[in-house]
C-alpha cells in the first residue's frame, strides 16, 4: 500500500523533530491499514532504497528474521512505497 500524502507528512515530521503526536498518526495508520495491526511497531525512518524481499505490487518490501530460543518469534523491516521522491516509509516491527 502507497503511503498517503498526509501520513507522510507526519512521517518527515517525526524524522526531523522526533513528536511523538507525528509517530503516533504513523503508527494508528500503519496498524488500521496495513499488516502492521498486532505487532509492535518500533522505530520509524524515511529511505531511498528499500532491502528484502518484494511482497506486493504496490512496492512493499520486508526484511524479517526469527528471534529467540524457540524461532517463533520475528523481527525485522518492512517498507511501504512513498508518493513524493521516490522514498519509502520504513518501520522495524517486532512480533
Amino acid at each position: 500500500m502507497t503511503v498517503p500524502k498526509t501520513i507522510e507528512k507526519y512521517a518527515r515530521e517525526y524524522v526531523k523533530t522526533e513528536s511523538q503526536k507525528a509517530y503516533q498518526k504513523v503508527v494508528d495508520w500503519l496498524n488500521k491499514y496495513t499488516d502492521a495491526d498486532g505487532v509492535d511497531i518500533g522505530e520509524i525512518s524515511i529511505v531511498s532504497k528499500p532491502t528484502g524481499d518484494k511482497q506486493f505490487e504496490d512496492g512493499e518490501y520486508c526484511e524479517q528474521w526469527s528471534v529467540g530460543y524457540e524461532g517463533d518469534s520475528f523481527e525485522g523491516y518492512y517498507y511501504h512505497k512513498m508518493r513524493e521522491n521516490d522514498s519509502y516509509l520504513k518501520y522495524t516491527y517486532f512480533c
